[in-house]
């Protein structure tokens, strides 16, 4: 695995409160596994793809 996908696969801190979170498999249907990113404050998003799920956790919007 190169730098690059090391750093995509790296799960922020909440953005809310700022606890570590984890990116775990959910559910499987007759499409796919989907996969979750919860927090203990009750932020979540999932997904079908992990690095998609990892991607648009991991998108912080900058101030001004």
């Amino acid at each position: 695995m190169s730098t690059d996908e090391n750093t995509e696969r790296k799960v922020l801190p909440c953005p809310c409160c700022g606890s570590e979170v984890t990116c775990s498999a959910g559910f499987q249907n007759g499409y796919g596994t989907y996969y979750f990113v919860k927090c203990s404050c009750g932020l979540s998003i999932n997904g079908q793809f992990e690095a998609d799920v990892l991607q648009r956790w991991n998108r912080r919007e900058s101030a001004g």
